[in-house]
This record gives C-alpha cells, structure tokens and sequence, in this order.
C-alpha cells in the first residue's frame, strides 16, 4: 500500500513551534502593581473572540490559516449595546461590548468591494452555522 508523507506539515509545525515558542510582551502605559484592574486592552486580549479564546491561542489558529492559504482575513466587530451580566454569569468580551475577531480563511470569502483606491470596503463571506438537531 502506499504511503504519502506529508512534507509540508513537518515544515509547517517547526516554522509554528519556532514563531510560538516564546511567549511575546505586551505592555500598555506604566508599569502595573500586582493585582491591579486590568486595562480594557489587557481585558480584550483575554477574549479576543468573545468565546474566551486568548490572543496567544488566537494567533496560533490563525497562523495555521495564513500559513495554508497564504492570508487570514480577520474581522473586527463591536457588538451594539452593553449589557449588564447577571451575578455568576461568565462574562465575554463580546459581553462587555468589546471587539471581537473573526477569522476567515480565503475559502470563506464569496465577494468583496473596493472604493476608486483599491482599498476594500466590504466583504461578503460564508458562516458555518451548526445545527440544532437533526
């Protein structure tokens, strides 16, 4: 029977593990004190997608994407409104009325407009959406 290495998840995963073997600094403003409220941005990278996903796990997936296709596309959102989170309920950044990101892969996108500079201005993509039952 044949068999088919796959060269290019070898490559791939050395590339990733040498991009992510360090976690990367992030600093914003002055230096904290232990235990101090956290700043928005501080809040946001700990749930970048409004499903409790950090930056770090964030970029990793989407590395995998760009890496694939050649570009991720990632979208910014600001929900509307704030509103208030019930006592004991986990508390999102889509929650918080804070950005969220989704993530694309080139697949996903059908279309997209550009204005007179070429810049894009609009993109239509395709959502999974999961089914509730069959």
């Amino acid at each position: 029977m044949a068999n088919y290495t796959n060269y290019a998840d070898a490559i791939l995963d050395s590339k990733k593990s040498a991009l992510f073997r360090e976690p990367p600094t992030r600093r914003v403003g002055e230096e904290q004190q232990e235990g101090a409220e956290p700043t928005d941005i501080e809040r946001w990278w700990d749930d970048v997608d409004g499903q409790g996903t950090d930056v770090d796990k964030a970029m990793r997936a989407w590395w995998d994407v760009a890496a694939t296709f050649g570009h991720v596309a990632l979208y910014f959102e600001l929900p509307n409104g704030t509103p208030e989170p019930k006592p004991g309920e986990v508390v999102t950044a889509a929650d918080m009325g804070m950005p969220v990101v989704r993530a694309y892969a080139p697949l996903d996108i059908i279309n997209w407009l550009t204005d007179d500079d070429g810049n894009i201005i609009s993109i239509k993509v395709a959502e999974v959406v999961q089914a509730k039952s069959y």
